[in-house]
This record gives structure tokens, C-alpha cells and sequence, in this order.
């Protein structure tokens, strides 16, 4: 079934193939593929020689039994026939396209059409943004739903949809690292909830209204002005990424909290030889479990929505795949306001990935080159500008919050005020409260709580036995 196919086939005799773009090729065996070149970048939508059997290895892949199988990425089809092959009863393969030049190429010149007259594949085909907002707000809907993309049509998203684009590869992003990780992150997850941790996102709730917070990153141009820092005492709460934080120690500058995302093992070693090891550390409650012995200070559990119990439900945050994203988060349910970034280079920086780094990151295709706050630009990954262009749409979500962007180099971020950190802190008030004290406060109110609740359970055990 074709979503819209009148509609559709009426678009396609009208629309022209630009052959500068898309370029159709045979191979020896009578099967085209497309050569896709796009801002200077070429790339074929399938494999030239076999791209059947490119086709059938994807969909072996990428198959899952659910209801609702979605796909975005036709191209011209072959994955597409092998994963609707494999489909079982009562089962649905949803395909989404929005370039109709590939469309009108996969309809001219493969047996694609013959596809769609299946009543279990379903063809959603437009580059209305309109018509695509109502696809997804459909789709989104479906009950038991797999969501695949074939990542050379994510590739060649029109120019005119780069939004649709963008949320398309923060996902695959997403999902990427999720995969990957999966069975790491259930292991700490069981691991770090028995701790009994309260949730950094309950307690603080909105617990420092119009509070000025600083969140430190560990990008490559945090050298540049972390000194400047000094500035922030009792002006600030400093909210550090756990990368940064032996960097603030060695310029004497106290940080108010860390923060921790990963959940691999060696995240740990960032916080391991700090002198001061009472700061309380927020971590992620699928982050590695090795900071539970590694550090000394108190802890506290964050959530997402993908590993939350049922009582903390109303207090996960949107983690965004990334412990900078996870901080501004968290700062966000806080109450902060103005939130400050710094260290937040979202590309990079000198060719360095973080500031404790060598120059040694090699610039490939699969990158992109952006608009810097300086004017310049500069060169980042597929999932650094994802991070990007989360922040943006986090920021776009909270008109009530001024965020600025201290960071001395890096990524312009659409929504935040450049405003150098030296300025942005001499500006800000003395504190009437100490609130990193008030922080402190909270973090050992709950400690005590849990500490009764644990020896109540245990008395209560032992009583019982």
C-alpha cells in the first residue's frame, strides 16, 4: 500500500532527476544502483557489484520480531524485498522517503511498485514538511514499533529538510550507542540502584530557582579560559563533567558537583587522584558501576526515561546521549538560570577531541564543517553535531532560561547569548545565600534518609528472623 499514491505518482511525472546529483548505474547483471553526489561528497546508494546481497545482509541485521516495523530509506529497494520477505504473520513493514528523485528512479527502473501491493508493506512517500510532520506523528503512534534507518538515504534527505535530517541522525546516533552498550548499561543499571542513591533530579528540584550555574565541559578550548573561573565564587553553582574536574582542582577552582555519564569502566579514572572527594558526584544510573568504589564523595542516581523505576518516572530527565547533555538537563530541573556553558566545544577545537588530548583527530568525509562562535569554521562528527543540535532543541524548549555560551572556541549553539566568561561572572551579584552550601545540604538531608531507611529494613529483617 502506497499512503498517499495518487498524490504521489502525480508529483513524480512532474518532478525532473538532476543527473549533476543523482547519476543511475548498471551493473553486469542488469541491476542499477544510484551514485549520490551532495556538498561535494559521492557515495553509492548500494553496492555496485551485489547489491542484492548488500540488501539481504542489511535486512538480516537489522530484523526484529515486533509489530510495527519502520524503516526510513527506500533507495531502490533491495533491502526493502529482503526484509519484507522475512516478515511473519501479522506483522507490518512501514518504508518513509522524502527524496522523490530516488523515488521516481526506484518506480522508472526496478519492480519496487509490485512491493507496495502487499497489504502488510506500506509506502509513506513526501518532502512536504507538513505531509512528513503528520507521517511521524502517525508512525509514532504505532503500538509494539522497531524504528530502522537504511543510512545511505539518511545521507541524501533534501537540502530544504535538514531539520527532519537532523533528528533523523540524533537518533541513529542514539540508537547506535544503546546497541552497542545495552548489556553493560543493565548490569551497572542493577548494580547502582541497589545502592539506594536518591535522585539528583528529585532533590534538586527546581531547588535553585534563578540560581546562575555553570556547566564545564571538557572540550579542547577549556584551557583557553578556565582560570577565569575564580570569578564564579559565590556567584555560580559549577556543575563539572568529570573529565574537567582534576583541571579545576589544579587551578583551584571548587567545583559544586560532578557528573557522570558513561558506562564504561574507565570512566572512573577521571575522578580517581582528585584531592577533594567530597564534592557529590550525579551519575547516570546506568553509568559505569565502578564509580561507586573509585570515588569517595556522596552520589546521587540520574534517570532517563529508557532505565527509570516506576517511582522515579516523574524525575527522569532527557539524558541526550551525552554527559553535557545529561548536565544541562539536570541543571534545567534544578531551576538555574542563566545557565553558562563553557568548555563546550561540540567540534574539533584545534583537531583535538578534548583539552588533555593531542592534536590527532583526522578530518573524514563523514564529517562536516560548521559556523564557530568566532566566525570561524570548524570541523565536527556526525554525533558531536547531533549533541549540537540537541542543545538546540533543549534550549528552543526553555524560552524562560537564558542560556549563554562562554566557551572561548567551538560551535555557535542557535539560542544561547556569546558572551565571554570573564564578563558574564563580573556581571553576576554576590550571592545573598550560599547556595553551594545549600547543595550540600540537600545532598546530606537524603543521605541521612536513606541511611535510616536502610537500617530500619535491616532491623526489621533481623527482627523477622
Amino acid at each position: 500500500m502506497i499512503w498517499n499514491e495518487c498524490t504521489l505518482l502525480e508529483q513524480l511525472q512532474n518532478k525532473k532527476i538532476s543527473n549533476a546529483q543523482c547519476e543511475i548505474q548498471w551493473n553486469g547483471k542488469n541491476e542499477p544502483t544510484v551514485k549520490i553526489t551532495t556538498l561535494g561528497n559521492t557515495y553509492y546508494l548500494h553496492s555496485k557489484m551485489a547489491p542484492w546481497v548488500q540488501g539481504r545482509r542489511f535486512a538480516m541485521e537489522k530484523f526484529v520480531m515486533c509489530k510495527n516495523l519502520v524503516l526510513y530509506g527506500l533507495g531502490l529497494g533491495y533491502h526493502v524485498h529482503a526484509m519484507a520477505e522475512m516478515l511473519q504473520e501479522g506483522q507490518i513493514l512501514h518504508v518513509m522517503e522524502c527524496n522523490m528523485e530516488l523515488i521516481k528512479i526506484a518506480f522508472e527502473n526496478t519492480d519496487i511498485l509490485s512491493l507496495f501491493k502487499k497489504r502488510n508493506v506500506v509506502l509513506y512517500a513526501s518532502e512536504d514538511i507538513n505531509e512528513i510532520s503528520e507521517i511521524i506523528n502517525y508512525i509514532s503512534k504505532l503500538e509494539d514499533m522497531e524504528f530502522i534507518i537504511y543510512e545511505p538515504c539518511l545521507k541524501a534527505v533534501p537540502q530544504k529538510l535538514l531539520k527532519l535530517k537532523d533528528v533523523l541522525e540524533s537518533w541513529l546516533v542514539d540508537t547506535k550507542s544503546y546497541n552497542k552498550f545495552k548489556d553493560i548499561m543493565r548490569t551497572n543499571y542493577n548494580m547502582n540502584i541497589d545502592q539506594n542513591y536518591p535522585n539528583a533530579a528529585r532533590i534538586f528540584n527546581n531547588q535553585f530557582k534563578n540560581v546562575p550555574c555553570i556547566i564545564v565541559s571538557a572540550g579542547p578550548s577549556l584551557n583557553d579560559n578556565v582560570k577565569e573561573l575564580k570569578l564564579a565564587k559565590d556567584k555560580a553553582l559549577i556543575i563539572v563533567i568529570g573529565r574537567a574536574a582534576k583541571l579545576l582542582e589544579d587551578c583551584n577552582i571548587m567545583s559544586d558537583l560532578l557528573i557522570e555519564t558513561d558506562c564504561q569502566s574507565f570512566v572512573v579514572n577521571h575522578l580517581i587522584g582528585l584531592k577533594n572527594q567530597s564534592v557529590p558526584l550525579a551519575m547516570m544510573a546506568t553509568a559505569a558501576y565502578t564509580l561507586n568504589y573509585g570515588y569517595e564523595g556522596d552520589k546521587l542516581l540520574l534517570y532517563d526515561s529508557s532505565f527509570c523505576p516506576e517511582k522515579e518516572k516523574d524525575f527522569a530527565i532527557e539524558s541526550g546521549g551525552s554527559v553535557a547533555t545529561a548536565a544541562l538537563s539536570l541543571a534545567v530541573e534544578m531551576g538555574c538560570n542563566p545557565i553558562i556553558l563553557i568548555g563546550q566545544d561540540l567540534c574539533y577545537t584545534d583537531t583535538q577531541t578534548h583539552y588533555d588530548t593531542a592534536a590527532n583527530v583526522l578530518q573524514t568525509g563523514e564529517g562536516k564543517w560548521i559556523e564557530g562562535i568566532d566566525g570561524r569554521q570548524y570541523y565536527t562528527t556526525p554525533s558531536l553535531y547531533s549533541f549540537l543540535r540537541w542543545f538546540e532543541r533543549k534550549i528552543a524548549k526553555h524560552p524562560e532560561v537564558q542560556f549563554i555560551n562562554s566557551t572561548a572556541r567551538g560551535a555557535a549553539i542557535a539560542g544561547t547569548r556569546t558572551i565571554p566568561v570573564d564578563k558574564v561572572l563580573s556581571d553576576l551579584p554576590n550571592w545573598s545565600q550560599k547556595y553551594n552550601e545549600k547543595l550540600k545540604e540537600i545532598v546530606a538531608k537524603n543521605r541521612l534518609i536513606e541511611e535510616v531507611s536502610i537500617f530500619t529494613c535491616t532491623i526489621q529483617f533481623i527482627d523477622r528472623n
